[in-house]
């Protein structure tokens, strides 16, 4: 469920407070505030000390200036959401109780009222669910909700009411039935393709009315939706470059940026991002302990086990529990590797004691710490050469992993790993013929490998516009692998996505 509104709140940070300027309605919230200004850019940079001083003076200055109170949320929500503190997190909770009084207390009429509050209940549904208080989370989310249906009531030409009701709805459409208990408890719209149509929408006809760094928040909330729930990372790549370009861009976007080559496998891209951002970053810059894991990635998968330390770094100076198993994971993976099994088997130790189990990522890492690593090197070496997109290396290491397969799981997933090679190198027949190899030789696996072949089979006849087999194909990923344990949120969510899609 994290993961869910975790992509709501990218939808919806950052940027879209300029929009007021363009409106008639005349309203007691002023984002262009000379220090109002001034906050949005410390905030755009990651300064967060410099941008409380200016949210002091602002205060001073104009104590009906409504924007300030959404501007002060953010600070407290990138402090807590960058650093998943739990001691700056109880520290700052009242907070929002409080600054949505100053909200309520205020009896003038605008769009940006109701919109605020459902702002600043939705980051904190995020913080909340962090923490673990999921239900609370669910309860804020569907206040929110009512909020924004009742501004679009009073307010329907407010552009921002059509960009969040849209994420909201292609996210809830795309829930995996897991999640039910949240739908029914919100009563919240849940159509996935008309929430996508919003925001297309929103960004392909809003330019004239909102600043450009606007749409690009809009399009990288739709470059995750793309890439975590239906599927289409190539869809996601076409908005990156088409939308992503500029080298002026803030710490902020650079941040979001990093965040979605990363999703794709743009692992060249992604190396060169890190170093803008590191070359961006001063001595106002809060830490940002996430692009540590980063650079870890990036390098673990060209096979660089400087990966390590930068792992180490990430686990060593970040408060908060989601990524840690990962990091132990790769850590004992890439030490494995090298031959350091003494190391290795430290760090799987340390795997799963350590972290939480939110994150499908974390969920995965647990379950490989508790088995015994393949001797199987180039099996490895595959894996993270293709995260990397380095497939030429990659289907190199794939065959050499096939040929050196000794135990049946090491063969399904060779086979599997040559699949998504040939499929990656659009040699779609070969590609198919190994997921469905996979498919036969896993189907009674605990491995998700049989699984996402059929998801993946899915998306090859989709893009072939055969729609009979896509939906065979995705039909049989949600239906035919009971014994499947692994990634199963993600497999279903894509599923589902991919076969609403179809209904066009």
């Amino acid at each position: 469920m994290q993961y869910y509104i975790l992509l709501i709140i990218w939808g919806l940070f950052h940027g879209h407070v300029f929009a007021h300027k363009h409106s008639n309605i005349k309203f007691e919230t002023d984002f262009d505030s000379k220090y109002c200004s001034k906050i949005q850019h410390s905030i755009s940079e990651f300064e967060l000390d410099e941008a409380k001083k200016y949210v002091d003076i602002e205060y001073k200055l104009n104590p009906k200036n409504q924007a300030v109170v959404l501007l002060q949320n953010y600070i407290y929500f990138l402090e807590i959401f960058t650093s998943e503190d739990k001691e700056l997190y109880n520290k700052y909770k009242p907070k929002e109780k409080q600054l949505l009084e100053q909200i309520n207390n205020e009896s003038y009429k605008s769009p940006y009222k109701l919109w605020m509050y459902a702002e600043i209940k939705i980051h904190w549904a995020l913080l909340k669910i962090k923490m673990g208080d999921n239900t609370s989370a669910a309860l804020a989310v569907k206040e929110a909700h009512s909020k924004l249906k009742q501004n679009q009531k009073a307010y329907p030409n407010f552009v921002a009411n059509k960009k969040l009701l849209g994420w909201i709805e292609m996210l809830m459409g795309s829930m995996p039935d897991s999640y039910a208990w949240m739908l029914k408890l919100a009563s919240m719209d849940n159509d996935f393709d008309r929430g996508e149509k919003l925001i297309l929408d929103f960004c392909e006809h809003s330019d004239t009315l909102l600043p450009d760094f606007l749409i690009h928040e809009a399009n990288f909330a739709l470059m995750q939706v793309y890439i975590q729930v239906s599927n289409q990372k190539e869809k996601a790549k076409e908005r990156i470059d088409k939308f992503y370009s500029k080298k002026n861009n803030s710490i902020l976007t650079d941040y979001m940026l990093a965040i979605s080559l990363y999703g794709i496998n743009e692992n060249e891209l992604l190396i060169k991002k890190l170093s803008e951002i590191k070359t961006k970053q001063t001595e106002k810059t809060i830490d940002l302990p996430f692009l540590e894991f980063l650079h870890g990635i990036s390098k673990a998968r060209k096979i660089d086990f400087s990966a390590i330390q930068h792992f180490s770094n990430f686990i060593q100076i970040f408060k908060g529990s989601n990524n840690i198993k990962a990091a132990y994971f790769y850590n004992a993976l890439l030490c494995h590797m090298q031959g350091n099994l003494n190391k290795s088997l430290q760090y799987k130790e340390k795997a799963k004691k350590i972290g939480a189990q939110i994150q499908d990522s974390d969920k995965q890492a647990m379950k490989e710490c508790s088995r015994v690593f393949s001797d199987n090197i180039s099996l490895h070496k595959t894996r993270l050469l293709f995260d990397g997109m380095y497939l030429s290396k990659a289907l190199e290491e794939a065959t050499i992993a096939l040929k050196n397969s000794k135990t049946e799981i090491d063969k399904i997933e060779s086979v599997y790993r040559l699949g998504r090679v040939y499929h990656a190198q659009k040699q779609y027949s070969n590609a198919i013929e190994k997921y469905k190899q996979c498919m036969e030789i896993g189907k009674e696996s605990e491995r998700f490998f049989a699984a996402n072949s059929a998801l993946l089979l899915g998306n090859i006849y989709e893009e072939k516009a055969d729609k009979i087999n896509a939906r065979k194909y995705y039909n049989m990923a949600l239906k035919d692998f009971p014994n499947n344990k692994e990634y199963t949120n993600s497999i279903e969510s894509k599923s589902k996505s991919a076969l609403n899609r179809l209904k066009k």
